[in-house]
């Protein structure tokens, strides 16, 4: 058994000090103030934007912040998590941007799109500001780290491609919990979770990173792979029509 845990997501409080928490608050809010110049993106990064032109999401935080002193947790963090935590390696580190009034990020699963066969990686979520209601933070179903993916389609929210349809959202009779958290603790949830949040009601805007570990043996499906790139197709086109 690869988690320490049958449940899907989880916290760890008071893993981070908060003094680097405050550094790297700093470095995002420079790059969220580029949003009046150009952001110099790269190929192998993705950015997202919202109606108003602000960054909502870029897909590859660590090429314009130093997470050097992160790193340094990432193994304490790991080992809470899982077993053999040096088996897994740090594959992707984003951002997400929840501004005022934003629109809410629908019920989905990570691993439609990360499409693995097994459930061999999870994800660290750090908040980098605080969550005050209305302004919800992720609500995570109550299901077992081997939840099976479900169908998904194509969504026209930015920076989430696809979601699971209410009519088999509906069926399963879900309970939900939204973890009450600190600055410094941070919140993981493996590729299985199932999980959404609200809309932005609040005047603040709020933002946090997301760090991906993969098992080193991770094996892609390349049937759903496929089927992937087709629901994908098909946000582009969704978000193609809703901006333009």
């Amino acid at each position: 058994m690869r988690f320490k845990f049958r449940e899907s997501s989880g916290l760890i409080k008071n893993i981070l000090p908060l003094e680097i928490i405050k550094e790297i608050s700093v470095q995002i809010e420079n790059i969220i103030d580029s949003n009046k110049n150009k952001l110099d993106i790269s190929e192998s990064n993705y950015l997202v934007r919202d109606n108003l032109h602000r960054i909502t999401y870029i897909s590859n935080i660590a090429e314009y912040i130093n997470i050097n002193k992160l790193n340094n947790y990432f193994d304490e963090i790991n080992s809470k998590i899982v077993h053999k935590n040096k088996n897994f390696l740090l594959s992707s580190s984003e951002l997400h941007v929840r501004w005022p009034g934003c629109e809410s990020i629908p019920p989905h699963q990570d691993n439609f799109y990360h499409c693995f066969k097994d459930v061999t990686s999870f994800k660290i979520l750090l908040p980098l500001t605080e969550f005050k209601y209305p302004n919800s933070f992720l609500n995570y179903a109550k299901v077992n780290i081997d939840q099976t993916t479900l169908r998904h389609v194509a969504s026209s929210v930015p920076a989430f491609s696809s979601f699971i349809p209410e009519s088999i959202m509906s069926s399963l009779n879900l309970n939900w919990i939204n973890y009450k958290f600190n600055l410094g603790d941070i919140l993981w949830h493996s590729i299985s979770s199932i999980h959404f949040a609200d809309k932005n009601l609040t005047n603040a805007k709020s933002y946090f990173l997301v760090f991906r570990f993969d098992e080193a043996s991770s094996i892609i499906d390349q049937k759903m792979m496929n089927n992937y790139k087709k629901v994908f197709d098909k946000h582009k086109e969704l978000i193609k029509k809703k901006f333009n």
